[in-house]
């Protein structure tokens, strides 16, 4: 019996690939896979030890080192399981983002404008002035990011939009097209081979933008007819805002040192320039249809915000070509300087200008055939500004107190062993005496502090490119009020308080315990108090990786929850609901970063619970939500003009029928006054219940602390670490202070989140998103159920639990933890083996390397606990049953498991036939064999190639006298050890990294 816990005892029929990718005659096909896998499930062997996946892995790496399997075949085999599991993955999105067809969604949207019209008896108009309150305030943000989820190839992701399409009903392929299209997905490379640079990151982030701006422009145009119709008379007054766009791409420097001052700018730059030309092409779109019609009266001023745009795109291509590469160049920097100031006032560094523009042209002519054009273009001036996006920075809180640190005359005051109130008092006196000061570019190359840099760049950003667009800076791992006073102190110092939204990250686990206090803190304080209500607005960021990462993913949610409604309090108490509390929450597109995985509107439920949404309403405070399409997963969603246009239905549909507005908000309550009670007023169980959760959330997070901290879990992760998946970002995977070669994992903290997460789902246990949960809930087993019973919030992040439970496998989990056992080995030389000889040196190799031994407590732990969940969840078949995955692809999951061990063995086999070598300067051989044992096969690989040189190495002249025959090693090569070896290494590697591709296909996402 599978240790999956919802395997069906019907088998369905698993599509096969054998039609798009057709195998040898006598091979196996995915097919053989299957009907074997079933047979080992369905056995009646009743051997407890017996692990199927195991056993096929066994049988498959015997027939490719026997050479029954030749590396062609098992080639075409692993296209047929990334056929499938593209397919699958391709069949999820489309079902996920439902419906997706343009004329559904814009129906859809046409509905909800009229409901948004009408009073709440739904009878009765509102008024003008009533409605546009509630379309011209932002209500959702969206935020591009750059985290490491690039795994489609950039050629396969338009190809992989069709395939969405054709499920979702956007078009229909015929079998010819379908074909061809899953051809493509199924071959070739199926990740970043190469590698992933920042250039890359931000030219993918830029076509995300342009299919997001497509759909807002599809939203815009019906909303501004809708209108038009509704209210006649004053629908020209109207310039909605209801969500904004953004972007870090290029501009998060959180534990990186390898973007430059001038990348930053640059890529600010590119997308004022694209968004330029696009305004351009706007205007001239309306000059042409203006010129047939009869009653225009708007052309003169249209030809004035023409010549204004067109002015300002070639400055900005100016200051594109002339910005240096070498952003240390005195001399270019200073040409560069000259250069940008050329213009003066006459730079167009203000959007509000093309807006007036627009507006007198809306006047002139407000019954014209374009003046719904008109609206349209001005409505997006007013989202965007002179960019595609706005900008968010983000830093960490050390680098922000680092700088600080060097502004105060004793730096002691700052220091650690001051104490965190006495910091916060001495960055207070820097604020009480700060006065902006004038920079230029060389005062941001010659500044040595990262984060006073940061600060002089956005404020030569927006004294250059666009001031009318807020600037987001964010700060990671902030856990102090200090660190926050000083970000506003560099911000007035450098005259950019009035524009910068600061916003602190809560994602550790003291961040978000005492989150509140900080805002208290902050709230204590006038100079904050006073930069908050100008800004009419507080901005808090929340993280679902890192937290995820150390309190596991259920108990990250419960915390940012839990904390959104203590800041929440904390500002009705004080009488803070005149300004707007903004939260961007950065969840991510998987399971192990905050993802619901039923819907796209259950993923936005879980982030922000309707119940939370309806107490800030009762708590009489507005909130923007805003969140994150992080990476190559993220942009999918925005991978089409279509697809992106349903994307932002979902969003809209969620933030116009569920986010607080300020026209919908409840009466501001007194100071003093006795505050509503999510508590008391709730109707579920889990709110009602506080003992119970709260007992419920401790034993969850401590569960995930304890296997955060464990050493063992650590060198669990380093058994293969992210050597499985190809490279899907271009920031580091190991933090910016783990220097050097190949080093064991000994925390948690030496390995990023997304890889983390990463590392997991390819080893076969979700641990993050269902770790802990069977021990939290046999704590008070029955009352747990009757809670669930009662609790829509409880069922929500069950749902995710058991789903992640499902899309993990422990037979695959213990096969991947075989791997490093000494005793696997010699059972299978044991039993006869061809290969025995080679299995004994194995066994040999992982005795004295003790790596399993180190695993070994770590695995108990969670084994432990995951068949505490599958006995929980065996008997309650109402866990949300739609979101766990069906017979067919738990099936798929397990032989691409099983496939993938199967090479990973006969990789191992022939790195024990790999001949001793000298050790040369910079690598051993025991270095060579820890590497190729830990599947760091590229690193290996090239190290065998040097010293073992495929070809002759010169031909030494003969002319000595005599004659000789001999020829050395540096003359004949070792093509036998690059043929035999060397290359099916490669070969198998390769191989090896794409399953790892289509796991993450098959769960969803990266991480």
């Amino acid at each position: 019996d599978s240790l999956c816990p919802y395997m069906s005892s019907e088998p369905a029929e698993l599509p096969t690939a054998a039609g798009i990718i057709p195998t040898e005659t006598g091979d196996l096909s995915i097919a053989d896979l299957v009907d074997r896998y079933r047979s080992l499930i369905n056995d009646d062997n009743d051997d407890p030890l017996r692990n199927p996946i195991h056993v096929l892995a066994n049988e498959l790496s015997e027939r490719i080192l026997g050479g029954d399997l030749t590396g062609k075949s098992a080639a075409l085999l692993v296209q047929q399981v990334n056929v499938e599991s593209i397919k699958e993955r391709a069949r999820h999105q489309a079902h996920y983002l439902s419906p997706i067809t343009p004329d559904e969604n814009s129906a859809l949207l046409r509905e909800l404008v009229r409901e948004l019209s009408l009073q709440a008896d739904g009878k009765t108009r509102r008024s003008f002035d009533e409605f546009r309150v509630r379309v011209e305030r932002e209500l959702i943000g969206l935020v591009f990011t750059a985290h490491p989820t690039f795994l489609l190839p950039r050629d396969r992701r338009a190809v992989f939009a069709d395939l969405v399409g054709h499920y979702g009903g956007l078009k229909t392929l015929d079998e010819a097209a379908l074909r061809s299209i899953l051809l493509a997905l199924g071959t070739g490379p199926q990740g970043w081979v190469d590698g992933v640079t920042l250039e890359d990151e931000h030219k993918l982030s830029i076509l995300a933008l342009e299919h997001s701006q497509n759909a807002i422009r599809r939203f815009l145009t019906l909303l501004i007819e809708e209108v038009r119709d509704l209210y006649p008379d004053r629908w020209t007054e109207l310039m909605p805002k209801p969500f904004t766009l953004a972007s870090w791409v290029g501009y998060d420097l959180d534990g990186r040192s390898d973007i430059r001052w001038s990348d930053t700018f640059r890529a600010r730059l590119l997308v004022q320039q694209q968004q330029l030309v696009g305004y351009l092409d706007a205007v001239r779109d309306i000059l042409g249809d203006a010129a047939t019609d009869d009653a225009n009266g708007s052309g003169t001023v249209l030809k004035l915000l023409e010549s204004r745009l067109e002015y300002a795109r070639r400055v900005v291509d100016d200051d594109i070509t002339a910005l240096p590469v070498d952003s240390q160049d005195t001399v270019a920097v200073q040409a560069f300087g000259k250069a940008i100031n050329r213009d003066g006032d006459n730079r167009l560094t203000n959007v509000d200008e093309l807006i007036a523009l627009l507006s007198d042209a809306l006047k002139a002519q407000p019954d014209s055939a374009v003046a719904c054009q008109i609206a349209i273009l001005r409505a997006e001036m007013t989202i965007y500004g002179l960019g595609m996006a706005h900008t968010h920075v983000r830093l960490n809180a050390t680098q922000i107190m680092n700088a600080v640190r060097g502004e105060l005359t004793d730096r002691i005051d700052v220091e650690k062993k001051s104490g965190r109130r006495r910091r916060a008092w001495a960055v207070n006196r820097l604020l009480d005496d700060v006065k902006p000061v004038d920079i230029h570019f060389g005062s941001i190359m010659t500044e040595r502090t990262s984060a006073k840099r940061l600060f002089m760049l956005v404020a030569q950003m927006l004294k250059h490119i666009d001031r009318s667009a807020p600037v987001r800076f964010l700060i990671a791992e902030c856990e102090e009020a200090s660190t926050v006073l000083g970000a506003l102190y560099f911000a007035r110092l450098f005259g950019i308080d009035d524009v910068l939204d600061i916003s602190p990250l809560f994602e550790t686990d003291a961040a978000l315990q005492r989150g509140d206090q900080l805002i208290a803190e902050l709230l204590d304080n006038e100079h904050y108090v006073d930069y908050v209500r100008k800004r009419g607005r507080l901005c808090i960021q929340t993280g679902f990786s890192d937290a995820g990462r150390y309190l596991g993913q259920v108990a990250a949610s419960l915390a940012i929850e839990r904390l959104r409604i203590k800041i929440g309090r904390l500002l009705a108490a004080r009488g803070f609901q005149g300004v707007d509390l903004v939260i961007f929450d950065t969840h991510g597109e998987s399971i192990g970063r905050g993802s619901h995985p039923g819907s796209f509107a259950a993923r936005l439920d879980h982030v922000f619970p309707p119940q939370n949404r309806e107490y800030f309403k009762r708590l009489g405070i507005a909130v923007k939500q805003e969140v994150s399409f992080q990476g190559g997963d993220g942009y999918l969603f925005f991978a089409t003009d279509d697809i992106a246009f349903a994307t932002m239905t979902r969003l809209i549909e969620h933030g116009f029928r569920s986010i607080p507005g300020r026209s919908e908000t409840g009466a501001v309550v007194e100071k003093g006054a006795r505050l509503p009670s999510l508590e008391r007023e709730s109707d579920d169980a889990f709110y009602r219940d506080t003992d119970y959760s709260l007992d419920f959330f401790i034993a969850l997070a401590d569960f995930n602390d304890r296997l955060a901290k464990d050493p063992h879990y650590a060198a669990l992760l380093g058994l293969f670490g992210t050597n499985l998946i190809y490279p899907t970002g271009s920031r580091a995977v190991k933090r910016q202070h783990d220097k050097g070669g190949r080093t064991e994992l000994v925390s948690v903290s030496q390995i990023r989140a997304i890889p983390h997460n990463a590392v997991l789902q390819q080893m076969g246990y979700m641990a993050n998103s269902c770790g802990g949960i069977g021990g939290a809930i046999v704590r008070d087993q029955e009352r747990f159920w009757e809670v669930y019973g009662n609790s829509d919030r409880c069922r929500q992040f069950m749902a995710l639990a058991a789903s992640a439970f499902s899309r993990s496998n422990l037979d695959a989990f213990l096969g991947y933890i075989a791997m490093v056992d000494p005793a696997m080995w010699l059972r299978q030389a044991v039993h006869g083996s061809a290969h025995a000889e080679a299995f004994e040196d194995l066994a040999q190799y992982f005795e004295q390397s003790e790596r399993y031994t180190r695993v070994w407590p770590a695995i108990q732990a969670l084994l432990h606990d995951a068949l505490i969940l599958r006995q929980c969840l065996a008997g309650q078949a109402a866990t949300g049953a739609r979101e766990q995955v069906d017979e067919v692809d738990q099936v798929l999951l397990a032989v691409t498991h099983a496939l993938r061990l199967a090479l990973i063995q006969a990789v191992f086999v022939l790195a024990t036939r790999v001949p001793k070598f000298t050790s040369q300067p910079d690598v051993t051989m025991d270095d060579v064999r820890a590497q190729l044992f830990s599947l760091d096969i590229d690193t290996a690989l090239d190290a065998l190639k040097r010293a073992f040189p495929p070809e002759m190495q010169g031909k030494v002249s003969d002319d000595f006298g005599e004659a000789s025959t001999y020829q050395s090693d540096t003359q004949h090569g070792y093509d036998y050890e690059h043929n035999q070896l060397f290359e099916p290494m490669g070969e198998f590697y390769d191989l090896i990294r794409q399953l790892s591709a289509a796991l993450s296909h098959q769960i969803g996402a990266v991480g």
